[in-house]
């Protein structure tokens, strides 16, 4: 028989897990709002220029092997944006179009 305690911890643990991933649902959401606004203004967001030019650098220059580039940070940052910008940039569409 369960005990009082570990259903609710069961139950906490639940809760957390769900609240986990809505918490990654409204990231993404807002990632897109952002992405989706300054595409529409025809803006630019301002410092994405140098961290942009670093990441394609690395995607189009860097070494032959294979490489996991990770883009983190808190939420409603611009990680989002920054990799669609990045994966949109004509230097890394050229260098790995498969067509």
């Amino acid at each position: 028989m369960a005990e009082k305690g570990d259903t609710i911890s069961h139950g906490l643990k639940t809760w957390v897990q769900e609240l986990r991933g809505t918490a990654y649902s409204i990231e993404d959401l807002v990632d897109e709002y952002i992405h989706t606004s300054f595409r529409k203004l025809g803006s630019e967001i301002v410092g994405i220029e140098s961290p942009k030019g670093q990441l394609i650098n690395w995607l189009v220059e860097g070494a032959a092997e294979l490489t996991v580039i990770s883009v983190v940070g808190m939420g409603g940052l611009g990680k989002t944006t920054l990799a669609k910008k990045v994966y949109d940039d004509k230097k890394v569409v050229e260098r790995f179009n498969m067509i």
